[in-house]
């Protein structure tokens, strides 16, 4: 993913405009939107990256966030698990999992599930 994008991400995650953007860390207008033409300064890319908080490798794709790593390690268990299934096979496996979501989710919401833990 390239880094306007990433920033256009953020900016919607948070609520904001581009523009909104530009003004709370005071770059002029239509500035953000140059870059998928010509490179920033580091300077600028950091201003981006601290108002969002996080690293400027993560805006530059160098890094990935612990929700990337998170979401790629749940990828990798499911892989692992349905290796050599067939498609009915993994068809049952997804009803399976959906399934035990929504136990988890009523007990996480359940608080006297939790008494005595």
């Amino acid at each position: 993913m390239d880094m306007l994008l990433k920033i256009k991400q953020l900016a919607n995650q948070k609520g904001i405009t581009i523009s909104e953007l530009e003004r709370r860390i005071n770059l002029s207008n239509g500035q953000i939107g140059k870059w998928s033409r010509q490179t920033p300064g580091i300077d600028k890319v950091q201003k981006v990256a601290d108002y969002f908080n996080v690293s400027v490798d993560y805006l530059l794709g160098r890094k990935k966030t612990e929700e990337d790593q998170y979401e790629q390690q749940l990828v990798a268990m499911f892989r692992k698990q349905t290796d050599g299934m067939n498609d009915s096979q993994k068809e049952k496996f997804n009803k399976s999992l959906d399934k035990l979501f929504s136990v988890a989710e009523a007990l996480l919401s359940d608080e006297d599930s939790w008494k005595g833990d």
